[in-house]
């Protein structure tokens, strides 16, 4: 089976708008990071610390480090901008 240019873009669409989002945190999979710190002490010694993402560890969704996905509602104006295409981060669309 071939598929045509039209179907393929459609195909791409509907495959980004599934695996764009991770639906437990509400951030685009894989982005959250851990931060590394290092401590230097007066007598020169170094230490290293790796501080891994709140939201992961402590199953915080609102708490992720990570980028978070965006919904566009198309049919309000943005009180700030003023643009008809209103940004809102899906996490605070969610009642916890």
């Amino acid at each position: 089976m071939i598929i045509t240019g039209t179907l393929c873009m459609i195909i791409c669409i509907i495959s980004w708008n599934v695996w764009q989002m991770d639906g437990l945190k509400c951030v685009i999979p894989n982005s959250c990071k851990s931060k590394n710190y290092t401590k230097t002490y007066l007598f020169g010694k170094n230490e290293n610390t790796t501080m891994k993402c709140t939201g992961c560890t402590k199953n915080e969704i609102k708490k992720h480090n990570g980028t978070y996905c965006i919904v566009k509602d198309w049919s309000n104006k943005d009180k700030k901008t003023g643009k008809t295409e209103r940004q809102i981060r899906f996490v605070d669309l969610l009642k916890h």
